[in-house]
């Protein structure tokens, strides 16, 4: 593969020790049925903002955000040992602890 800055090569990486999280919004669908789209924008703004601010907390890394789609992944590209499936499961906790979005 070839990185699209530089030319330069990108030698592939094999990490044995990770966990990935995958997130949604519950019904979502719901919700922008009944809210205009600079709504469901400053919804979903607001909420990934206050999940960026609690994960920093963490050794996460937030792979993607699309939609109501959250994705989180431990142990790459920091390799952390088997600590990767506590952080994985602790950061998700505080932002579900967070209770009800409104």
């Amino acid at each position: 593969s070839t990185q699209s800055t530089g030319g330069k090569s990108i030698e592939a990486e094999l990490f044995e020790n990770v966990t990935v999280y995958f997130s949604d919004v519950v019904s979502f669908t719901n919700l922008c049925s009944q809210s205009t789209p600079m709504e469901v924008v400053a919804f979903l703004d607001d909420m990934y903002t206050m999940f960026d601010s609690i994960i920093e907390a963490y050794d996460v890394y937030k792979v993607e955000t699309i939609g109501d789609a959250y994705m989180l992944v431990s142990g790459l590209p920091n390799r952390n040992g088997n600590s990767h499936v506590i952080e994985i499961t602790e950061a998700p906790s505080c932002v579900r602890s967070t209770g009800s979005y409104p």
